[in-house]
This record gives C-alpha cells, structure tokens and sequence, in this order.
C-alpha cells in the first residue's frame, strides 16, 4: 500500500512539472506596453528549427522564450543559428543576423534558418496564415567542425 501511494505521488508531481513547464514554453512573451489584447488585434513572431531570436526591436528575450507577442508593423528581430550535429559534423555561425518585416494583425511568424549553400545560412521569415516568405537575411556562413569518435 505504502508503495502504491508513493508511485502515485510521483505520478502527480511529473504530470505538474511537465504542466508547468510546457505552460512556460507555450505562452508567447508580451512584446508590448499596455493591456493585453486578443490575437486580432496582434502577430506572433515565433522560432522555427535550428535558430533563436535574440532580440526584437532592441529588446532581448529570455533564453526559455520561443516566440513574442507583438503589435502589427514594422518589427526586427535579431536571430542566431543554434549548433546543429549531422553526423560526426557540428555546424554553427558566429554570426547574428536581422531581419525587418511588417507584421499584420492576427497573423503568427515563424523564423527558421535556411542553408542556402554548403557552407551560408540564411534567416527566412514566413506567415504561418498565407505560407509566403515575407523576409530574409542578408547570407552568412557557417562553420563545419569534424567530431571524432574514439
């Protein structure tokens, strides 16, 4: 009886961590001044595989942020490539890059990073509603180190 009630007990405790921290990672940043306001009257700017925003228009997000709730216009978000593993390869860029767009009203974003050569990576930002690429960054290259395996 006694061990029942403790695996139970852990039970609980896993399912209201992993709650808490999926409630965490799923609720966007507020990238703006004043009261909230319903996704009609904003954008969501968002990460998308193999990068992380930064910062938008100046203001730098936390590092458990993955996507910011914005007002419609003009907005930049500053993105960098994560380190990527493919195979016994690390690939990675030293380099931050920007991109400026217009985010619409009740339109969500998503920023993922793009290899354009074998060595270049480019940030594209996409409107999830249309599927149109509305922006990218300027090329940037990336660096390719060998891992070894003893």
């Amino acid at each position: 009886m006694r061990t029942k009630t403790f695996f139970i007990a852990i039970r609980l405790v896993t399912v209201m961590v992993s709650l808490l921290i999926s409630s965490c990672a799923i609720s966007p940043m507020k990238g703006y001044m004043g009261p909230d306001l319903s996704s009609d009257k904003t954008a969501i700017i968002e990460n998308g595989v193999y990068i992380d925003i930064e910062k938008y228009d100046g203001v730098k997000l936390s590092s458990y942020q993955n996507k910011v709730t914005v007002l419609p216009g003009d907005h930049t978000i500053e993105i960098a490539l994560r380190n990527q593993m493919l195979g016994d390869m690390i690939l990675y860029s030293r380099h931050i890059t920007s991109v400026t767009f217009k985010a619409a009203a009740d339109h969500s974003y998503v920023v993922y990073a793009h290899m354009t050569g074998l060595q270049e990576w480019q940030a594209r930002v996409i409107d999830k509603k249309t599927g149109d690429q509305i922006a990218h960054s300027e090329t940037l290259p990336v660096t390719k180190e060998w891992t070894y395996r003893f």
